[in-house]
């Protein structure tokens, strides 16, 4: 296992992490080498050319060095249209600008669904703040039904 010290304090690395962090070090990827893009929803293998194509994956960040790296963001993105799907057919409100947030001693929340590493649970999170959200914000009573109803859905959008 690597590690890292900041500030004196020592901070374990996965292997994992030291992949990624040093895909970020070394800036674009080298001519030939294979990655993963996903296309509709099917991971497709390609050799990257430094090609108009290639570089327009790169810039949107539809680029993975594995196929499980795909695999989870694949994953992921059918979780959230399966939980926007859920929210349309049952008629939730999506909270969206100001005049729709909560106003709790003068100062406006809404909630949004979070994940707890701690307990290893969804739990809801109000907030004043301006944030983002891949499924949106909502009433309280409307997060607690999707934590209810969409749980796997959420766990797999929101624990990263």
């Amino acid at each position: 296992m690597n590690k890292i010290t900041i500030d004196g304090k020592t901070i374990k690395l996965s292997d994992e992490t030291i992949r990624e962090i040093r895909k970020i070090l070394s800036g674009k990827p080298k001519f030939g080498e294979e990655y993963c893009h996903i296309d509709d929803n099917t991971i497709i293998f390609n050799s990257f050319s430094k090609g108009d194509i290639d570089e327009a994956r790169l810039e949107v960040g539809n680029y993975y060095s594995t196929k499980e790296e795909a695999k989870k963001e694949l994953d992921r993105r059918t979780a959230i249209v399966r939980v926007k799907n859920y929210i349309a057919e049952n008629g939730i409100e999506v909270l969206g600008g100001e005049e729709n947030r909560i106003e709790v001693l003068g100062g406006v929340v809404s909630s949004s669904i979070m994940w707890d590493y701690a307990c290893n649970s969804l739990y809801i999170m109000h907030s004043s703040a301006k944030g983002y959200s891949p499924i949106g914000f909502f009433s309280e009573k409307d997060a607690e039904t999707l934590i209810e109803n969409c749980a796997d859905d959420l766990e797999i959008i929101i624990k990263q």
